[in-house]
């Protein structure tokens, strides 16, 4: 529920900022920053949401469900880290630059 509240916060915080920033034809540093904040939580969402147990129902796992194992998970989110470090890295390069 924390990764939820957190992506609705942002998009609300989005449309808080629409109204205050100034309208371009293309896309500032501040549309790609929030964009892939976006886009890291809602894929932090899908990751708990596949991993999440049914609280209700004790015997049956949403991870047997999916047919995922420590192992399974561990590399998605291995990927998922590799996947975002690079971009990270080098938007950091280009902002000090």
């Amino acid at each position: 529920s924390v990764t939820l509240t957190l992506l609705l916060t942002a998009v609300a915080f989005q449309f808080v900022l629409h109204d205050e920033v100034p309208k371009k034809a293309y896309w500032t540093i501040l549309d790609w920053i929030m964009s892939a904040g976006l886009f890291v939580q809602l894929i932090t969402c899908l990751l708990v949401f596949l991993n999440a147990d049914d609280p209700h129902s004790p015997e049956t796992s949403r991870a047997i469900f999916w047919e995922l194992t420590d192992d399974s998970v561990r590399e998605v989110e291995r990927i998922f880290i590799y996947a975002l470090m690079l971009p990270w890295v080098a938007g950091n390069a280009i902002m000090i630059v």
